[in-house]
């Protein structure tokens, strides 16, 4: 994790802005994502849910970014799905992504959900994660969905044999 960065436009306020680059956001478009976070924290999350608030103690508005390196056996179709309460971009293998205005499922746990079509490669791929945080408490979810289409009995729709890392 790289961050938290934001703003202090006058004593009484902080704000972060997605458009606003924090870090030369050039480097994750080059393909130069570890070079980017050489430095960065890593965290460890057993599940979706990221858990930025034991380490970030800043109750403002605030911007991170997170690079996850998943590990596919195949190349998929997929989507690359983020509840998050604030702003997010996503990059996959340095090609900035654009959420789907129609979601590929109908499942919800999160009330601002972002559901980005995505093709993992065969092997490793990097995904950068920049969020704008704008509550007090930090919340962000990262899942990999793909759809059942061949209705195979004990599928599961969310992609749990990939291999990860979070940094």
């Amino acid at each position: 994790m790289l961050g938290p960065f934001w703003d202090s436009p006058n004593w009484i306020e902080d704000t972060a802005d997605i458009e606003k680059p924090y870090v030369d956001e050039r480097l994750i478009e080059a393909g130069r994502e570890l070079e980017l976070f050489s430095g960065a924290i890593a965290l460890d999350s057993p599940s979706s849910l990221i858990p930025l608030s034991s380490v970030v103690g800043f109750k403002g508005e605030c911007c991170l970014y997170l690079l996850h390196r998943l590990y596919s056996p195949e190349k998929r179709e997929v989507s690359l799905v983020l509840g998050a309460q604030g702003d997010v971009k996503l990059w996959l293998n340095g090609r900035l992504l654009e959420p789907s205005q129609k979601p590929t499922a109908k499942c919800v746990w999160h009330p601002f959900m972002y559901w980005f079509p995505a093709t993992l490669r065969k092997g490793e791929n990097r995904v950068v994660v920049k969020y704008a945080k704008k509550t007090a408490e930090p919340a962000l979810w990262f899942d990999v969905y793909r759809e059942n289409r061949e209705r195979k009995p004990g599928y599961s729709v969310w992609q749990v044999d990939l291999g990860s890392v979070l940094s």
